[in-house]
């Protein structure tokens, strides 16, 4: 009986570890190293896998953290997705509020590790860049600001993993922020908060009656859907003004997929096998887009 409930509980920090949702950490990281790596066609491998590292723990820190702080939202939740409604082991009675909070704080230390070896290895504003990602997390789902709750969590996300986190891996690589595409990835940021959105929409019924102000449950679905299409023609004028070639490249195969999912939200927002698939499609297409960096 013993080793079946550490089995169980195993089950139940891997669900709790969202898998899936690290793409939104790990690819945003790649990203910004193929950024520096195209400049200057060196790559320093230690702080290539290093900074993945720091990907895994600071996703694990997110999902702990935001799990632990939408326990009351996500039981509510009826429909959740792949990448949305939590995951689900506050509700099914796999662990705890308080386990999950107390995993947040281990990977801090974690993130914090990492973050103090690149300091003292020349890369002296990695701590800082660290620290602003956990403040957004903490911005996104805690007092006093609880952004997702209050309204702006969107634009927060898009920040983070549209802004923050290239910066870290080109800062990774490059040693410095000059020469860091800023005009590419605030199209890119615009293109996560679109997503964001885009994820937000199966949520709709369950954060209405938990009173989070997400965008999609304070406009609704069909206005939800209009600001996503407005974001993306917004990040194809940007992505046309870039200087990188290859960034049309990469805007062009993500908006290709983004507009999928358009098309099915405005279709059926419920539809959860079909939304998965969509948000699946984005990840496999960001992929390829940044595999073009590497070998080109």
């Amino acid at each position: 009986m013993q080793s079946k409930g550490h089995h169980m509980n195993l089950r139940g920090w891997i669900q709790a570890s969202r898998p899936f949702s690290n793409t939104n950490i790990i690819f945003p990281l790649l990203l910004g190293q193929a950024f520096a790596f195209h400049s200057s066609k060196s790559l320093h491998v230690l702080f290539f896998f290093l900074i993945l590292l720091y990907g895994l723990v600071d996703q694990l820190f997110i999902v702990f953290m935001n799990d632990a702080a939408d326990h009351d939202a996500d039981i509510l939740n009826t429909a959740p997705t792949l990448f949305s409604g939590g995951s689900r082991v506050i509700p099914e009675g796999k662990l705890n509020r308080h386990e999950l909070m107390i995993a947040g704080f281990v990977n801090i230390v974690f993130v914090s590790t990492i973050g103090l070896y690149f300091y003292a290895h020349s890369r002296p504003l990695m701590p800082l860049l660290f620290t602003i990602g956990l403040l957004l997390l903490w911005a996104y789902s805690y007092a006093p600001l609880k952004l997702n709750y209050r309204g702006g969590g969107e634009l927060l996300q898009g920040i983070g993993c549209g802004l923050l986190l290239p910066l870290i891996g080109y800062y990774t690589q490059a040693g410095t922020g000059r020469n860091y595409p800023w005009i590419f990835f605030i199209g890119f940021a615009l293109l996560h908060t679109a997503s964001s959105i885009a994820t937000s929409l199966a949520d709709i019924p369950a954060d209405t009656i938990a009173g989070k102000k997400t965008l999609a449950v304070q406009v609704g679905n069909k206005n939800a859907c209009q600001i996503i299409t407005a974001l993306i023609v917004l990040t194809i004028i940007i992505g046309l003004t870039s200087t990188y070639f290859f960034s049309l490249t990469i805007l062009c195969i993500s908006i290709i997929s983004s507009i999928l999912l358009l098309i099915i939200a405005h279709r059926n927002a419920s539809n959860t096998i079909l939304h998965n698939a969509a948000i699946i499609g984005i990840t496999i297409t960001y992929a390829t887009g940044y595999l073009l960096f590497l070998f080109f």
